[in-house]
């Protein structure tokens, strides 16, 4: 869906700021790699949160689509 004001009016400040964020982080995959985890470990680039593989955690990305969905009028206001 189109991103006019309308679809970012659906969405709170707070919202629109996370979605920004997070969309941000996936596209350049700031994840960085703590010398306090394992070599095979990561740290989520949204929340820091430790983690196999690379890109975004479940929860920051489940909070992602959520908020895309929100905007596209799919989903409910609560979270």
């Amino acid at each position: 869906m189109r991103r006019d004001k309308a679809w970012w009016a659906r969405l709170t400040k707070d919202e629109r700021a996370s979605l920004v964020y997070l969309e941000y982080c996936n596209a350049h995959s700031y994840g960085g790699h703590s010398a306090y985890l394992p070599d095979d470990c990561y740290e989520c680039p949204g929340c820091s949160q430790p983690g196999m593989g690379s890109g975004l955690c479940n929860d920051c990305d489940r909070e992602l689509v959520h908020l895309i969905a929100k905007g596209n009028g799919e989903a409910p206001n609560a979270g």
